[in-house]
Formats: C-alpha cells, sequence, structure tokens
C-alpha cells in the first residue's frame, strides 16, 4: 500500500478508535471519494458506520494538509455526536407522520437545522481534545465558506440559511434581501435557542415541528418548485438511512460557548427592539403605562420565562436588533438605539470565524501523533495478515532460461484485507463505463459465436415437425460455434518500483479491474498475476497471485491493493504466465504484459534481460495463441520492446489510454 492509502486508512483506524470508546460499541469509518458531493453523513449498518469526505474540493483546498485533516476530524466528530444525542427513531416516526414527502423533506430540514447545533452545544460532554477543537475548527470553518443569506434564491431559503448560521455561530451573515424570511426568522430564532440548549432529543424535535408550522405560509410556496422539491426528498432519502439514540442515563450538563451567548446576546436585541416598538406605538396612542418589560439575565433551559419578548414568543413585530456581540451593545437603552439589521457584514462574520477557528498547536501534535501511532498499528496488522498468506497451492514450475537455470519464483496468494474490499467496490463503481463497454462489445462478438441449428433432411429427429408433416426437413442438424467464447486469459503486471510513477500502477490497476469484471460477467476463465524480483534479499523472481483460475469474488478485491514495489524479472515471469495457460483446454490462449519499461533485476547484467525476454515471449508463443505486449508511459524505449514483442507490441504513453487499448486488442484477438 502507498503511503498515501496508509495514511488514510491510519486515520480512520484512529477516528474509529476514538468513537468507539466513546460510544461503548463498535463504530465503522469509511472515507467519501472526492467526485462525490458530501461532506459526511452516517448509514444503517452493522456496526454502524460514519461516512467522511477525504477532499471536497469548495471546503478542503483552501486549507493546508494538516487542516484538512482537523476539518475531516471535526465531521467526523460531528457524526459521532448524532449517534450520543439524536433520537433517530423518534426523528424519523415524526418525519414518517406528514402528509407527504415534500413536507417531511421540508420538515427534516428544520430538524437537521436545530438538531447540528444542539448535539454541538453538548459536544463537551462527550468527548474533549483534539477531537472538539477539530469539532469547532470545522462549524467555523464552514461557516467560513458558505454564502451569506442575500444569496439565497428565496424567502424560505434565506430563513433556512440564516437559523444554519445563527445555530452555528450565534450571528448571521449577510443580509435579508426577503422581508418575509427576515419576519419568520424574527418568530422562529428565540425558539430555536431554547431547543439547541435542551437536553431532550424529544423536546427538540417537538421544537423542530413547532417551527416548521410557523412557518408554512412560507416553505409552502418552495414546495411548488418541482426541482426544490426533488432535491430535498433526495436529502430526506439520505437523512432517514441512519440509526441510532441517545444514551440513556442522564442528561447532559449545559455548555457554555461563544456562539450560544451570541445567540443569546442576539435574542436579547430582538426583544429590547420590539419592546420598545410597542411602547412607542402606545406612546403614540396616549395609552403608556410607564412600565418595561423585564429583560432576561440568563438563557439557560432552566430559567422561567415570563415576559411578553420570551424565546418562546409567536410575534411578528418588525424588529431592528442587532448581531454584534461587543459588551457595548449590550447596554441599557440610555445608551443609544439598536441598529438597524439583525444581520453581520460578510467581511466581520469571516473574520470572527477566522480569529476563533485557530487549533492549537498541541491539538495538532495530538492529532499527528494519534495518525502515527495508527499507522504503525496497522503495518504490523499487515504484516501479521502478510505471514498468512498461502502458498502450498499456486503452480511451481521448473523454469529455464538462456542464461540462468538456477533461479526459483516465490509465490504469494494475495490475500484481500478488509479495506481493500471497500477500495474494490469503490473502484467498480468509477470505472463501470468502462465495464459495461467491453462487456457489451464481447457480449456480441460471444452472441454472433452461438450455436447454430439448421432444418435439415438428416440428423436429429425434431418430434415437433415430423407431426405436423408438412415438410420433408424434419431433422435438426447443429452448427458448431468457431469457439470465440472458448477462451482463457492471463493478465500478467508489472510490480517494479518504476511503475509509481506516472500513476501506471494505478491504471494498471483499473485496467485488471476492469478486465476481471467483463471476463467473470462472460464466464470466461482468466488469471491475474503480479510479477517483481529481488525483493528477498536473494535474486529470485516474486509472483503475486490475485486471481486464479477459480476467479472467487473474494479474490477480485484483492486487485484494489495492487501496488509498485522492487525490480522485473520478465523472461522467468513470461514463461510462468505460459506455463498456467498450457494447463487450459480452451482453444484460445491469450497472454497480455503490461510493463514500463526494460528488464532489470540482479539476475539480468548489460543486455541478457533483453535476449532473455525476446526468447521467453517466443517459448510462450508455444502455449498462448496470442502474446501480447503493452508498455506503458512516457518514456519507454519502443525500438528494444519491439524486437522483445513484434509486433504484438503497442507502447501507451497516456496511462489514461492504457484500459482503451486493451479492450481493443482484447476485442480484435476474440473476433479472429
Amino acid at each position: 500500500m502507498k503511503n498515501f492509502e496508509r495514511e488514510k486508512a491510519a486515520f480512520a483506524a484512529s477516528l474509529c478508535r476514538r468513537g468507539t470508546a466513546i460510544l461503548g460499541r463498535p463504530l465503522a469509518m469509511r472515507w467519501i471519494p472526492e467526485e462525490e458531493n458530501a461532506l459526511g453523513y452516517t448509514s444503517c449498518s452493522e456496526p454502524t458506520t460514519v461516512h467522511v469526505s477525504w477532499g471536497h474540493p469548495h471546503f478542503f483546498d483552501p486549507l493546508d494538509e494538516e487542516h484538512k485533516n482537523v476539518l475531516r476530524g471535526g465531521v467526523f466528530a460531528h457524526e459521532l455526536l448524532h449517534q450520543v444525542y439524536t433520537n433517530f427513531d423518534y426523528t424519523n416516526a415524526v418525519t414518517n407522520s406528514m402528509k407527504n414527502k415534500g413536507e417531511a423533506a421540508i420538515f427534516m430540514e428544520f430538524a437537521n437545522t436545530l438538531e447540528d447545533p444542539a448535539i454541538e452545544y453538548f459536544a463537551p460532554n462527550a468527548f474533549g481534545g483534539w477531537l472538539l477543537d477539530s469539532l469547532h475548527f470545522s462549524i467555523r470553518h464552514l461557516y467560513k465558506m458558505s454564502p451569506a443569506i442575500g444569496d439565497e434564491p428565496t424567502p424560505y431559503r434565506q430563513l433556512i440559511n440564516a437559523l444554519i448560521m445563527f445555530g452555528d455561530m450565534g450571528m448571521v451573515k449577510g443580509k435579508f434581501t426577503y422581508p418575509e424570511a427576515e419576519e419568520y426568522f424574527i418568530k422562529v430564532a428565540p425558539l430555536y435557542n431554547r431547543g439547541i440548549e435542551c437536553p431532550d432529543a424529544k423536546e427538540r424535535i417537538d421544537i423542530a415541528k413547532e417551527c416548521f408550522e410557523i412557518c408554512r405560509p412560507l416553505w409552502e410556496k418552495d414546495l411548488e418548485m418541482e426541482e426544490i422539491m426533488n432535491k430535498l426528498i433526495e436529502e430526506l432519502m439520505k437523512a432517514l438511512d441512519m440509526k441510532g439514540s441517545p444514551e440513556e442515563g442522564g442528561e447532559p450538563a449545559p455548555s457554555k460557548s461563544s456562539s450560544g451567548e451570541r445567540r443569546k446576546t442576539l435574542i436579547k436585541k430582538m426583544e429590547k427592539a420590539e419592546g420598545k416598538g410597542k411602547k412607542s406605538e402606545e406612546k403614540a396612542e396616549g395609552k403608556s403605562e410607564g412600565s418595561e418589560s423585564k429583560e432576561e439575565s440568563d438563557g439557560s433551559e432552566s430559567d422561567e420565562k415570563k415576559d411578553k419578548g420570551t424565546p418562546g414568543s409567536d410575534t411578528s413585530t418588525s424588529c431592528s436588533g442587532s448581531a454584534d456581540t461587543s459588551e457595548s451593545e449590550e447596554s441599557d437603552d440610555s445608551k443609544g438605539s439598536p441598529k438597524d439589521s439583525l444581520t453581520t457584514s460578510e467581511e466581520e462574520a469571516d473574520e470572527l470565524a477566522e480569529e476563533e477557528s485557530e487549533v492549537s498547536s498541541e491539538s495538532l501534535e495530538d492529532m499527528s501523533k494519534q495518525i502515527e501511532k495508527a499507522e504503525k498499528d496497522l503495518e504490523r496488522e499487515e504484516e501479521k495478515e502478510r505471514k498468512k498468506e498461502t502458498t502450498s497451492d499456486l503452480p511451481d514450475y521448473d523454469i529455464k532460461g538462456i542464461n540462468w537455470s538456477a533461479y526459483r519464483a516465490s509465490n504469494t496468494k494475495v490475500k484481500a484485507m478488509p479495506r481493500d474490499v471497500e477500495e474494490y467496490g469503490r473502484l467498480t463503481a468509477r470505472y463501470n463505463w468502462d465495464i459495461k463497454r467491453l462487456t457489451k462489445t464481447l457480449s456480441k462478438i460471444f452472441e454472433a459465436d452461438r450455436e447454430e441449428i439448421h432444418r435439415s433432411t438428416s440428423g436429429g429427429y425434431n418430434i415437433m415437425r415430423g407431426t405436423i408433416g408438412c415438410t420433408a426437413k424434419i431433422f435438426d442438424r447443429r452448427k458448431d460455434p468457431d469457439g470465440k467464447k472458448d477462451a482463457a486469459v492471463v493478465l500478467c503486471v508489472d510490480l517494479s518500483g518504476s511503475m509509481g510513477c506516472e500513476n501506471r500502477i494505478g491504471n494498471a490497476r483499473k485496467t485488471a479491474i476492469v478486465f476481471a469484471e467483463t471476463l467473470d460477467s462472460l464466464k470466461v476463465p482468466y488469471y491475474i498475476i503480479g510479477f517483481s524480483a529481488d525483493e528477498n534479499g536473494d535474486k529470485n523472481p516474486n509472483h503475486f497471485h490475485f486471481v486464479d483460475w477459480k476467479n472467487l469474488k473474494k479474490d477480485k478485491a484483492s486487485l484494489a491493493s495492487m501496488t509498485s514495489r522492487r525490480n522485473n524479472f520478465d523472461g522467468y515471469s513470461i514463461r510462468y504466465a505460459a506455463k498456467l495457460l498450457e494447463e487450459r483446454r480452451e482453444s484460445n490462449k491469450i497472454l497480455f504484459v503490461i510493463s514500463d519499461g526494460l528488464p532489470a533485476c540482479h539476475a539480468y547484467s548489460g543486455d541478457t534481460g533483453v535476449a532473455d525476454t525476446i526468447m521467453a515471449v517466443k517459448d510462450a508463443r508455444k502455449y498462448a495463441d496470442t502474446v501480447f505486449g503493452v508498455a506503458l508511459g512516457s518514456d519507454v524505449p519502443t525500438d528494444v520492446l519491439h524486437k522483445m514483442y513484434g509486433n504484438d507490441f503497442i507502447a501507451v504513453r497516456d496511462p489514461q489510454m492504457l484500459t482503451n487499448t486493451l479492450c481493443k486488442k482484447l476485442e480484435k484477438v476474440i473476433k479472429k
């Protein structure tokens, strides 16, 4: 495995251990491919699996490698908190009680925008250290990268975006461009604040439902837009594919945070401005009672809220509060009237998020140590697994060359690790188009080659036609097929160190996977073997058997682990691959050799490697109908390779074209 892949696996293992320790039950961790448009989600499986993006371009590109890991840790921490605090069963029950999928999708938006900041509010009660620091960093970074509310196209989308910002950071970035969005924000923001600080998961969902009903006039307009509704329903389906329940036991203690203080400040601004608006109206009508509503001094869940401007109020009077969080803005009325907006400028919001997103060097060092430790643990586990790899049932041939005779290959059956199975599934999905194209093409060739039946005056008696008695051709004569499908294929891949350049090994891996999936679906037997040399301190060749003639599904996953190694003893390995074909009874035997250059190993000196390979290809053609060489890379010596393989050779300058090139060649070979 490359260092990059090992680092990913080590980081995932580190997060898994943390999550399992916190939950007290097994937890799996998977990386979301970069091309998928998701930052994180939790899937319903055994064990529960948290999926985290490895590199969503919009959010990850602005960060250095160290802080990318911090963001990944933060997304994982958020998903983990759902398993600690979210009551999925109750959430799903309320969602399923909605009239239709459209309303259910809207409700889930309200539930998520409330539940997400709530679980983050109680995060310090679940864990600390770099996991908590990563969570805080991710909140502020994602806030900074999010668009201002004014960029949203509808009043409802402005409201939802404002509520997300209010929950995450206690302030709203940008300006409301729809007055009705601001009006409903004033109505439900106090309710949201109460829900965020509420330790009861069911009660939080009930509050979300209350906000959902209050805002019905606003979101019903969006449901009429089919495109938006379809997107919401898609997100709903993903949201329902989760499971978990809050931890049993005592309620979590409230957690103080700067965003929580800002939320309370903003709500006080709303209440104060609302009170002033009412007083002005009363004075204008001569109804002033000379009294002023009492301002709350504590916004915690346990306090009694008795004033008219309480967080649970449904009043819709327009407000002119401010989101500025400085102490001076919380002063008495005599110090000046509030600002005209509830929102914060984009520049100020981003600046504050930047200031608060600093991660301590201690946390970064702790994270680095955790990953390093997990990486070493993985190395030890891999070493143990390698020792378990079997060699007893692998073919062992006495191979002789023109300049050598005493070498003996070490043959290793490559065992698929759990991560290989996952990676193989991801790669087959990525290469799905290539697999389908080649399968369709070869299917047509094989379909044209099927056994044909002709009516004749002699042959096998056809009882139906004989009974009818209207023709003399009452016999069936079968025409033998050309035997195109009667084929066996060996794919022999160079695993030398130079294959690591230009992602050659990655493209060789892709080709092997496309071949395996295609030939497997067509029931054509195949064998995939990798060759290297000098790995054990001697001059012997080394063979790595990925898929043998049994073509087992579990073996195919091992192809995901294909990686570059040491040298390449081409002559020996080509003769060995030909011996594999010699034992087959199929009428068409095909050998593909993928390499990136000249033979190079301790057994060769000077030009002996080229001479030996020329003879090896000649020997292989005694057993294989076709021996086709593919040189991969921009610097391959085509003149020498042409000497080794003759006309059955091609140089692929662009590694991306490797699969297409071999597919076309395979089609031509089978058509013959």
